[in-house]
């Protein structure tokens, strides 16, 4: 179900959730997640699995966290917008409605520049889905037959990627040279590191400075290591 804690400033409103979650957590076998902003109290799972998102941190608004939250059927992949779409699963959108309708691996003739990423969020029924998958005409059994199961049962939710995201293909020598020296641009210019663990599970608060300078001290003598330990020392 969906619970909503709502109140004034001072009314209680996270003890209230942290203790029932926290009951929750002790006495049942489930899945929660909570939407907050910010969170304050972390919970470590015990019986339960709990997942929790932070307004800012973790999702840009709370309509979008909660359209995520209650989207848990189904199948979920990311389209890119690329110049070359004959080289991927292409995907073909209804001019009507602008909703996915098809999608094409490596079409002659692409029905649009989206090309469906390699990021895919299925549900638990995959695996019994995949069982069905027969060869394609090209002898090989392909992700998009799968993603169009979930589309034709209208259990496929597209999510287009625009402006502000880069998605590199590394399919060939040359493009696995350009991801390397488009990600080295961004870390010279911006000084910083580009999907680094340590410093996600700091910024999440999973762990502290103290404990993100350890870390650091473990690979000191190279730029990864001096990134941390300036993490470490300016709290983030």
């Amino acid at each position: 179900g969906l619970i909503l804690v709502t109140g004034t400033t001072g009314s209680g409103k996270s003890t209230t959730l942290a203790a029932m979650l926290g009951h929750i957590n002790e006495t049942r076998t489930a899945h929660v997640i909570t939407i907050e902003d910010p969170i304050e109290f972390y919970f470590n799972n015990r019986r339960s699995s709990i997942v929790q998102r932070e307004i800012g941190a973790d999702t840009s608004s709370f309509p979008i966290a909660l359209r995520a939250a209650l989207r848990q059927d189904g199948a979920t992949v990311f389209a890119y917008r690329v110049h070359d779409p004959e080289r991927y699963g292409v995907v073909a959108f209804d001019a009507g409605n602008g909703r996915a309708k098809a999608i094409v691996e490596k079409p002659d003739a692409a029905p649009s520049n989206f090309a469906v990423t390699g990021l895919y969020f299925l549900d638990d029924t995959a695996p019994e889905r995949a069982r069905k998958v027969a060869p394609s005409a090209r002898g090989e059994l392909e992700i998009t037959s799968l993603l169009q199961m979930y589309l034709d049962e209208g259990q496929l939710d597209v999510q287009r990627m625009g402006r502000g995201y880069a998605w590199l293909d590394t399919g060939t020598h040359a493009s696995l040279l350009d991801a390397g020296n488009f990600v080295r641009t961004i870390e010279e210019r911006q000084g910083m590191q580009t999907g680094s663990p340590d410093e996600i599970a700091f910024r999440s608060g999973w762990i502290d400075a103290d404990q993100l300078a350890e870390r650091a001290k473990t690979c000191l003598k190279n730029r990864y290591g001096e990134y941390l330990m300036s993490l470490s020392r300016e709290g983030g």
